[in-house]
């Protein structure tokens, strides 16, 4: 099946840190089944604008919670000046209506928020 849904990459190149989510996903072909939102948890972005970070998802029924671990999440920026990124995720037993031997695979290509080459997804409020 196909899962659609927006990345949000947020980036702090003083810190050297990255996070985002992966939001408004749904199933393709089985809309009726929820699919929560994935996080891209907070790691280090290396010199060369590489990272890596694990993917967590919030427990439904105890949002209060500590997300827990899913999954794994790598990229890298490119260009000078980073005005664009591009990752991939493996994800593993998150979505619970379908039990725990779904795999997920994905990538995401975005561009900078700001500048002439604005990702349209800037526009869109992140949750």
């Amino acid at each position: 099946a196909e899962i659609t849904g927006d990345a949000f990459i947020n980036a702090d190149f003083v810190d050297g840190r990255i996070n985002g989510v992966i939001y408004n996903r749904e199933i393709t072909d089985h809309t009726s089944v929820n699919v929560e939102d994935l996080l891209l948890a907070p790691d280090d972005i290396t010199a060369n604008g590489e990272f890596t970070g694990i993917v967590a998802k919030h427990d439904p029924a105890n949002p209060e919670a500590e997300p827990s671990s899913v999954g794994d999440y790598a990229g890298i920026f490119s260009g000078t000046d980073a005005p664009a990124v591009a990752g991939s995720l493996y994800v593993k037993g998150h979505i619970d209506e379908l039990g725990t031997g779904i795999e997920e695979y994905g990538i995401f290509v975005l561009g900078q928020c700001d500048g002439a080459n604005s990702d349209p997804v800037c526009d869109q409020p992140v949750p």
